[in-house]
């Protein structure tokens, strides 16, 4: 899988090694994206929202956002905000393989 950032709200998925690509408008401009390291079908993104103004009565805020992607269902799906950093866990205890999802 191949995963193309553009500089706005547009991103675009290739399933088949570069060779076609879907492209995918979230709305939001993506900050960072990351690929579950088990299920390809499945990856986090998180997004940042700023404002075009400032001023003492609205002051400018940063409103990041954190979205799960679901390439097989096509779907993109809030589950946090005010996330800063965030990243796919798998811990290995007694050949035990925990995943986080």
């Amino acid at each position: 899988m191949v995963v193309l950032l553009g500089t706005k709200s547009i991103f675009w998925v290739s399933y088949n090694c570069g060779e076609t690509f879907r492209a995918f408008n979230h709305d939001k401009r993506i900050e960072k994206f990351e690929l579950n390291p088990t299920n390809k079908n499945i990856g986090l993104i998180s997004s940042i929202n700023i404002c075009n103004f400032k001023s003492d009565i609205n002051p400018c805020e940063f409103h990041r956002e954190l979205f799960l992607i679901d390439f097989h269902d096509e779907t993109i799906k809030l589950i946090a905000e005010g996330i800063e950093q965030f990243s796919w866990y798998i811990i290995l205890i007694n050949n035990f393989i925990i995943k986080f999802k």
